[in-house]
């Protein structure tokens, strides 16, 4: 069998896309299991902040673009 690079970059989507669901899936499921509001503060904070980070970089690209820089 041999494996293009079409088939090797459709298998690589997957795996990236199943590795994503399961990270997003393990932050949900620790975050339900803390019962302290301190720890359950920090923990939101830091989805907040991986979720931000994740729309701000894009955005920081483009104006750096824009800027020639």
């Amino acid at each position: 069998m041999v494996l293009t690079m079409e088939t090797l970059w459709k298998i690589t989507e997957a795996v990236l896309l199943i590795i994503i669901i399961s990270g997003a899936l393990n932050l949900f499921l620790c975050y339900r299991k803390i019962s302290d509001t301190a720890e359950k503060k920090k923990s939101r904070m830091v989805i907040l902040g991986i979720s931000c980070r994740s729309i701000s970089v894009p955005a920081a690209m483009a104006a750096a673009e824009t800027a020639g820089i």
